[in-house]
């Protein structure tokens, strides 16, 4: 299309179809078109190159929140998840009957132990403030005093509790 119009205005000029004023008017006429193309042109790849930019910004911008949330996870872990909503409770009497330990919401785990070795309990899916909670069949009481709650993902650590006794109430 853009030559088009070019080569119409070209030939009405060099056929002299029309008279000199008339012929140099397509002729300024055609330099306007064929300037308004390229301009609209490089207008187009400058606002391609804009919005590749935009989302080169909003991939880092992305790239940072998950990169800070994971770091807060990390520190919330590390600290044991005694702050705030991240907090470790361990329920000897629960709503049902047996101990319940809800885990820090920073926290993932699959598996979670009474002294490195005590088996049974149920992950329960999450609940109160986006923790994980263990159920065990028994409460809090029967599993003594002095005990460590070891919480695992994958076979790895990744939060431990010192409960001083079973019987009661830890958050």
């Amino acid at each position: 299309m853009r030559y088009t119009a070019m080569i119409l205005a070209a030939m009405v000029v060099f056929t002299g179809c029309a008279s000199p004023d008339l012929q140099k008017q397509i002729a300024k006429a055609a330099d306007r078109y064929a300037t308004a193309l390229i301009e609209a042109e490089q207008a187009k790849q400058e606002a391609k190159a804009a919005e590749a930019k935009e989302r080169e910004a909003a991939a880092e911008k992305a790239a940072a929140a998950a990169a800070e949330a994971a770091a807060r996870r990390k520190a919330d872990q590390a600290a044991g998840g005694l702050s705030g909503s991240q907090q470790f409770i361990w329920k000897p009497v629960s709503e049902k009957g047996a101990l319940v330990v809800l885990l820090p919401a920073a926290i993932e785990a699959d598996e979670c132990l009474i002294n490195g070795s005590i088996p049974g309990a149920k992950r329960d899916g999450r609940a109160n403030g986006n923790r994980i909670h263990f159920r065990w069949p028994e409460k809090g009481g029967y599993y003594g005093k002095d005990i460590t709650v070891t919480a695992k993902q994958d076979g790895e650590v990744v939060g431990e509790w010192s409960i001083p006794d079973g019987a009661k109430r830890v958050d």
